[in-house]
């Protein structure tokens, strides 16, 4: 899982009442957008009045497992919080707030929206619009009273039919969303969809990976046009669970796959099958475990496949992310662990050559465990004491391995260093 959310001003406003939060556990994820309205001041009191009430009501109302109860309770609960201050507060008089939430639950999303802040998901290089605008425009499209030509130069396109606030009660439409591997959500203000087509926005993420950057250029490009409104993204990357049920030992298990794309790529399958002969022949408690190796057709396709020691958790660069400083003791935790890792592989023979942050797995007990053998090289083997081919993450690779010279075990341990 990976997320980015980014919100600016645009070229017109004078405030910026959009409002954003996300909360993220082990059990999910929220992820809340709110577009305020209502002048002086008024829209950014409702919008983050909205946005908090609903986090904090889900968050002490999280061991509830009905999430979609627990959502929509949050939301109507915002909706009387916003009116009550509207009611009671002479400034905030007739202020109010779209809002979209999603929650992330395994591979459920529950989205909730009212008012035509939209949710989007992108998958496989298409662009859905899952939420339905409470907008005039949209009701007279539905009804058919206007064609899709006409609502594109509609004078009241900004007329919204339903918000928070402004009532003392509220519908609020819920749409669920059962997520594949890759399924990127977009969650906006009006900001971003009134300026650019599902086309221009297709495009923008396709020319880029990194979530941060693709929230910030669809944010110039709204700007570009003419920035009309505030802007608020909201992005989130499913990366999926690769995990399956054993059926005889009745346990999860992880599942890795080799991509069809490498199938006839011998270098790919190389490494695919050091990292299986590497892992497989490791036993330790800081170590994934491997249980099976090997291939299997379907629909008259070969797939290559390592089935290993489901890890319920995190990696050591998730939770770097998150904590920013973590406190000594943690450090040093999980520097005797990767340590006790290496020394298990070392003695076998094997050196890993890829320790980061990003191949150390916690779990929720915060017990450590290696990952991505990938690279791997057996120690005895004539092609450790040189290679062409420079292997490993650069920010923590050691000075021989990348200048492709001989490497050993204190290549590992340089890298320990680094992470450390």
């Amino acid at each position: 899982m990976k997320y980015a959310s980014n919100t600016d001003i645009g070229l017109v406003r004078k405030l910026n009442e959009d409002y954003h939060m996300n909360y993220i556990t082990d059990d999910f994820s929220l992820l809340v957008v709110c577009d305020g309205m209502g002048g002086h001041k008024a829209g950014e009191v409702a919008s983050k009045k909205a946005v908090e009430t609903v986090i904090n009501y889900v968050k002490e109302n999280e061991n509830e497992k009905d999430y979609e109860s627990t959502l929509r309770k949050a939301i109507i609960l915002a909706n009387e919080e916003v009116y009550k201050d509207s009611e009671n507060n002479t400034e905030h008089r007739n202020m109010g707030t779209t809002i979209v939430a999603c929650l992330v639950h395994d591979d459920n999303a529950i989205v909730a929206n009212v008012g035509d802040s939209r949710l989007y998901l992108y998958r496989d290089e298409e662009l859905k619009q899952i939420t339905v605008d409470h907008s005039l425009v949209n009701d007279l499209l539905s009804s058919g009273t206007i064609t899709e030509e006409e609502a594109v130069d509609f004078a009241q396109k900004n007329v919204i039919t339903r918000s928070l606030g402004i009532q003392d009660t509220v519908d609020v439409d819920i749409f669920n969303v059962e997520l594949v591997k890759g399924d990127l959500i977009l969650m906006c203000t009006d900001g971003l969809t009134s300026q650019l087509e599902n086309e221009d926005i297709v495009d923008i993420i396709k020319e880029e990976s990194d979530l941060d950057k693709i929230a910030q250029n669809l944010i110039d490009e709204a700007n570009d046009i003419e920035g009309i409104d505030n802007i608020t993204i909201t992005l989130y990357l499913y990366e999926g669970e690769n995990k399956a049920l054993d059926t005889v030992l009745n346990r999860y298990v992880a599942v890795k796959v080799l991509k069809n794309e490498y199938m006839e790529d011998q270098d790919f399958l190389r490494k695919f099958a050091m990292e299986a002969q590497s892992a497989a022949s490791l036993t330790h408690a800081n170590i994934v475990s491997v249980f099976d190796v090997g291939s299997s057709y379907v629909d008259g396709r070969k797939y290559n496949y390592i089935v290993m020691e489901y890890v319920d958790g995190k990696t050591l660069k998730d939770i770097i992310d998150e904590k920013q400083i973590l406190p000594i003791e943690d450090i040093v935790n999980y520097g005797v662990q990767i340590a006790s890792a290496l020394e298990c592989a070392h003695k076998n023979g094997i050196i890993h050559r890829d320790i980061k942050p990003h191949n150390m797995l916690i779990d929720k007990s915060n017990n450590l465990k290696a990952t991505d053998f990938g690279i791997a090289r057996i120690s005895s083997s004539a092609t450790l004491t040189y290679t062409s081919t420079v292997l490993g993450t650069v920010h923590y690779i050691s000075p021989e391995q990348a200048k492709g010279k001989f490497i050993d075990e204190k290549s590992d341990i340089y890298s320990l260093g680094v992470v450390l």
